[in-house]
């Protein structure tokens, strides 16, 4: 225990220096949606919790009252030309409560309620940048039970493969305010603790019960916070229904209490979207279209822009990461696969078909639903949590003749990523086709300048990488680890 307690706060310390980096260099609001989620959090944090109608908008907006430093800075001047900095979204240094439309404005509060009363308290309330630190924090720490659980595995290499499997989209999300990136690290534990049960002994020794416990408790949460994110869930659980043993199997009442829980958690969600007069009644007629033939078409058409933007898709969705970043992912990718051909065995092999599907399929299937009332809106950072699946599940099923290719893929991935971030500051600092060295002449400049929170990204992402690479067993304070 002594031991364990320094190396988990060191993992999360290293996972928040990657967080942050992302935050201090990411534009102001350049996250997906950014606006709307902050300023659905500062009000949320004053107990605004769903405003008023937003009168010429779309039923899913509200109007609240925010900070004018809030609810200043649009980067819509920038947000759809990769070309353009971010100095033209100038923030307002005014603290005095304004009205303000937010489309996150009936989303459910919980996620809000957290970033927005830490950020209020911790005395940056009125700062965008300030609730971006508080999201890190969290992100930061559910991603370092991932990779506690991960430098238990006597596998160090399948355990370097999982953590290579975050594509770079994924390490975008953890530097902005969004459901989002909660929701892709909560589904990065599971698929940890996934693979665990599938793994037949090549992880760290599992208590079944624990697992599924704490599988059911991620899978709550995810939902609580982002309901779409379902998608994710269902992926987890439909590679877990084929993929168990028959003596992991849980008894029925496990199964039954596993139930009730679910049942409580989608009654929740359907009475809070009651209690905000939107739900299954949302209409977003900018998009909407009807069900026929060429909705179906053009939603399976879709399925190789989803996959390609859930790896490299930045900002808001304006600009990609760098090819070789990329390719270091696909190779990650391609190794998983080669595994599950070689080293799988039957029932692995029909998990991750079935996991495969559900990631490709449960999208379209969502796009064909709603097509009616709100089009074509899938992007592919909702499919991020349900494709690292992959990574996981190739972990467990590695073979001998695949580990010199893989064992140097997580110092790969965190070379790949801290290009990335290069890339990203490049964007908001002077353009994606701008300069790669940057000065203070350049348009926007991030707080701590471009080249400290690069290379305090390098630092953490070589120093975390190398804790899966390294070969040498290492405790970690792990509550789910079984006990004697």
């Amino acid at each position: 225990m002594s031991s364990g307690v320094p190396r988990a706060i060191g993992a999360w310390a290293l996972c928040l220096v990657v967080a942050l980096s992302w935050a201090l260099t990411i534009g102001r609001y350049g996250g997906p949606d950014e606006p709307a989620h902050v300023v659905r959090a500062a009000a949320v944090a004053r107990g605004e919790l769903i405003g008023s109608p937003a009168a010429d908008l779309e039923p899913g907006y509200r109007v609240v009252e925010v900070p004018q430093s809030i609810a200043s800075g649009d980067p819509s001047c920038y947000r759809h030309d990769a070309n353009a900095d971010a100095s033209c979204a100038v923030a307002s240094d005014r603290t005095d409560l304004v009205a303000a439309a937010t489309s996150a404005g009936t989303f459910p509060p919980a996620y809000y309620a957290a970033v927005g009363a830490v950020a209020r308290v911790a005395g940056v309330g009125d700062d965008a940048l300030g609730h971006r630190v508080v999201a890190a924090l969290a992100v930061a720490l559910v991603l370092a039970l991932a990779y506690g659980r991960l430098r238990a595995w006597p596998d160090r290499t399948g355990a370097g493969l999982v953590w290579a499997g975050l594509t770079p989209a994924a390490w975008f999300l953890t530097g902005v305010v969004n459901t989002n990136g909660l929701e892709v690290a909560l589904l990065v534990l599971a698929w940890v603790l996934t693979a665990e049960l599938l793994g037949g002994g090549r992880t760290a020794s599992i208590d079944v019960g624990r697992h599924l416990a704490a599988l059911g408790l991620i899978g709550a949460t995810v939902v609580l916070i982002r309901p779409v994110a379902v998608t994710g869930v269902v992926t987890v659980a439909a590679t877990l229904a084929v993929g168990l043993a028959p003596d992991q199997r849980p008894h029925w009442r496990s199964r039954s209490v596993a139930g009730a829980v679910a049942a409580v958690l989608a009654a929740a969600v359907l009475v809070g979207a009651w209690w905000a007069a939107v739900g299954l009644v949302v209409r977003d007629s900018r998009t909407a279209g009807d069900i026929d033939g060429s909705i179906v078409l053009a939603a399976l058409r879709g399925i190789d822009d989803t996959l390609a933007e859930a790896v490299s898709s930045l900002g808001w969705a304006e600009y990609s990461a760098p090819l070789p970043a990329v390719l270091i992912w696909c190779s990650v990718a391609a190794v998983a696969i080669s595994a599950l051909a070689i080293g799988g065995d039957r029932r692995l092999r029909r998990a991750a078909v079935v996991g495969a599907a559900a990631t490709v399929l449960l999208p379209v299937v969502f796009e064909i639903v709603t097509a009616r009332r709100i089009g074509h809106v899938w992007q592919g950072r909702y499919s991020i949590g349900a494709l690292i699946g992959l990574a996981a599940l190739g972990a467990v099923a590695l073979p001998d003749r695949l580990r010199r290719i893989a064992s140097p893929l997580p110092l790969l991935a965190a070379a790949g990523s801290t290009l990335t971030l290069w890339a990203a500051a490049r964007r908001y600092i002077s353009g994606a086709d701008g300069p790669w060295w940057f000065d203070r002449t350049s348009g926007w400049w991030p707080p701590a300048g471009p080249w400290l929170p690069l290379a305090a990204h390098a630092a953490a992402s070589v120093a975390l990488a190398a804790g899966l690479t390294v070969d040498r067993r290492a405790g970690v304070l792990d509550p789910l680890r079984a006990t004697a």
